[in-house]
């Protein structure tokens, strides 16, 4: 920066929208005898769909609000912030730091400091955030809002695995998050059974704020407790987006088909049954992370598999096994590519696994269907998946001749 004190405001934009070198900048209070709506603002880069674009935080001292612009979009609204009566800039860049201050006369101060963000290029906050689709190191409403995060953007100590598992929930929806989902950048999503919804917050969070898309969730629980918790947290977030509504799975109708379905923690055929309902729905993408289950294990039995049948936490595990692979069999039967992967859910078990499914496919492909009907011979079960889906499933099962 120069030694011309007038022209802060120009070297200070020039640096932040032209130096690779920038991080972070930080504006705060008011000049002496003026008013503003922002408390403070601050900037920062974060990568949106692998573009890196620049982040505008605005806190009125209650709430914050966040845009995201790309570089050639960000010069319009950099100069406008440029133009609010901030008495201090903190503009923080991997070479060092630089503070201007404005007295009550007007006279600006500036100096310069070693790195407050220590570290190399790729190890400063600006690249971290590429880990994190959620980003750390800036005041988050909603992360606040639950006891992870602190007024200062830093994440607690006791909530680091909670702030990863939100994080790489997000991760594992965000492929889905594309055409055919959505062509229009909006979308409607059903939780089934959403608990405390902290999940759905983060989901909502996400897709409005990061990805910029008209977003409405709406979580369903039988528990009214835990839904009157979620709407007061919804109503002191200001989020219109989201709705919660006291049901069971199977009793709620949603006013429009949602494009995707989520049961993140349901107990045993409560996950059967939010699956049931996306395929019934119609719903393009169907997400499942299952908690408890007992529904088969006192089905199986199988005479080639006593080793695993004979102990009870054998039993426990392959009967997990087996209900997982019937839910992710039948979604494929109605239609669905699906796959399986590790999702890490701590509140329940160390950890778990997530069934994703995303139609598009042929229903009732023969080979699956052989499949699903060995399976159930070889391990005497009557899933309760099958039933729950009803006559489109009983239609292929049993019009559909196997070659073999």
């Amino acid at each position: 920066m120069t030694d011309a004190h007038q022209d802060y405001k120009s070297e200070i934009q020039s640096l932040v929208l032209q130096d690779e070198t920038f991080i972070k900048l930080t504006m705060s209070g008011h000049q002496h005898g003026t008013q503003c709506k922002w408390s403070k603002t601050s900037i920062r880069q974060i990568p949106i769909k692998g573009v890196m674009q620049y982040q505008f935080t605005y806190w009125d001292g209650k709430q914050s609000i966040i845009k995201n612009y790309k570089p050639e979009d960000a010069v319009t609204p950099f100069t406008q912030v440029l133009d609010l009566p901030f008495k201090q800039y903190h503009l923080q860049m991997t070479t060092g730091d630089i503070l201007v201050q404005l007295s009550k006369k007007g006279k600006v101060q500036i100096n310069r400091n070693s790195p407050s963000l220590q570290g190399s290029p790729e190890e400063t906050p600006h690249n971290r955030v590429k880990s994190y689709p959620i980003p750390i190191d800036i005041p988050d409403d909603f992360l606040i809002a639950i006891d992870i995060m602190d007024d200062q953007g830093h994440i607690k100590p006791t909530m680091q695995a909670k702030y990863r598992q939100i994080n790489e929930f997000i991760r594992h929806i965000d492929p889905y998050l594309t055409p055919p989902l959505t062509s229009e950048k909006s979308l409607r999503m059903v939780d089934c059974g959403c608990g405390s919804a902290y999940l759905t917050f983060a989901a909502y969070h996400y897709i409005k704020t990061y990805k910029e898309w008209d977003v409405h969730v709406t979580g369903i629980d039988h528990n009214t407790s835990l839904i009157e918790k979620c709407i007061k947290l919804r109503d002191r977030l200001g989020w219109d987006g989201l709705d919660f509504i006291s049901s069971s799975i199977q009793d709620y109708k949603p006013e429009s088909l949602p494009d995707m379905v989520l049961s993140l923690h349901a107990c045993d055929t409560a996950t059967d049954e939010a699956v049931a309902q996306g395929i019934k729905w119609d719903a393009k993408a169907i997400i499942a992370a299952p908690c408890c289950q007992s529904e088969l294990r006192k089905q199986v039995q199988s005479d080639f598999q006593r080793p695993l049948l004979r102990h009870g936490l054998l039993k426990h595990r392959t009967a997990d096994l087996i209900t997982d692979s019937v839910r992710a069999l039948l979604l494929r039967i109605m239609g669905y590519k699906t796959d399986v992967v590790e999702f890490v859910y701590p509140a329940h078990t160390p950890k778990n696994l997530m069934i994703r499914g995303q139609s598009g496919l042929k229903p009732g492909e023969l080979a699956f269907i052989d499949e699903y009907k060995q399976l159930k011979a070889f391990w005497h079960i009557d899933p309760a998946l099958e039933r729950l889906i009803g006559d489109p499933l009983k239609s292929l099962l049993e019009g559909t001749q196997s070659d073999g």
